[in-house]
Formats: structure tokens, sequence, C-alpha cells
């Protein structure tokens, strides 16, 4: 699934933290766009952290920054047996489940 498939104003939603190799991850704040702003090619989106009054910026347009991507899927039974082809989690041997081609869809925006 491509980013275009988001198209028509399905809301994303980013949250944002500042990775520490030891003791707690500190949150950041949250962004909340649609996939169209990204396919535009808009570079800058607002952090909101809800505890504190004030915006803080994000520029996508400047180097030496490292983004990573934690997925998660929710693999209950409610999505079908993944052994059915009709199943969200449902892989061939040529080609991943509707779950995997949406992460590195979405991995391959962030990508260099």
């Amino acid at each position: 699934m491509s980013l275009e498939s988001f198209n028509g104003g399905y809301m994303l939603t980013i949250e944002v933290f500042d990775y520490d190799s030891v003791g707690s991850h500190d949150f950041i704040g949250i962004v909340h766009l649609n996939a169209d702003q990204v396919l535009r090619g808009q570079k800058e989106f607002p952090i909101i952290n809800p505890k504190k009054t004030k915006k803080s910026g994000y520029n996508n347009s400047a180097g030496g920054r490292e983004i990573s991507l934690m997925v998660a899927i929710d693999c209950t039974g409610s999505n079908g047996v993944a052994s059915y082809v009709h199943s969200l989690h449902y892989n061939t041997p040529t080609q991943p489940s509707q779950y995997a081609r949406s992460i590195m869809s979405v991995g391959s925006v962030l990508a260099p």
C-alpha cells in the first residue's frame, strides 16, 4: 500500500520522542497531519506537547537528523486467520502481507 492510497484527508498521527539508550524515552510531542500534506512536500509540522502550551517546530529540510520508525501490528483474530487469503496477515512466498506492504511504504517515505 503506497502513501498515495491514504490521500483524501486520512489523518496520520506521529508521536515524537527523544530516544535515550539508558532509561526512559522523553515524549516531545505529537503531530497530526494527513498524507496529502506529506505528498505535497510540506517540510515543517507543528509538534504539540499537550502538557505544554507552546508549539515546537520540526523542520524536515535540514540534514543530520535520524528518524526511527517503530511499528506495532494488531495480530488478533479480528483481522482474520493468517492462512486465509482475505486476511490482512496473509503472506505468499512472493508477496508480503498487506500489513507488511503498508509498513514498507511508510518506511520508504522516511528513507533517505
